[in-house]
């Protein structure tokens, strides 16, 4: 299963609520859709930066999941969504491709 990266940062064009009852209920169904995302172990970490408005998630499924996610921020947030190689894959593709390289000189 892929892991993405996924960082967002607060849209000021979006239509945000500007009552305080109606922004704390739209507020909760955020947090209710964080909170079952993290139920049911897509989302592996999750948090925001000082502002308090931008922040990341570490994700793992399938890209058409990770999109319907994305927008289903949208357009409160706005997202960056990058997938992630572990280290140890990285290594592995890096000495490989080195390999070929060295293999290539000598012919």
């Amino acid at each position: 299963m892929a892991r993405y990266l996924v960082t967002c940062r607060s849209n000021p064009a979006a239509p945000w609520p500007k009552d305080p009852d109606e922004y704390s209920r739209f507020m909760e169904q955020v947090w209710a859709g964080f909170d079952d995302g993290i139920k049911k172990g897509v989302i592996k970490d999750i948090g925001f930066f000082f502002d308090g408005w931008d922040g990341y998630a570490i994700i793992e499924g399938e890209g058409a999941d990770i999109l319907k996610g994305n927008i289903a921020f949208f357009p409160y947030w706005l997202t960056d969504t990058r997938e992630i190689v572990s280290y140890e894959k990285a290594k592995e593709i890096s000495k490989a491709l080195v390999e070929a390289q060295k293999e290539a000189a000598k012919k």
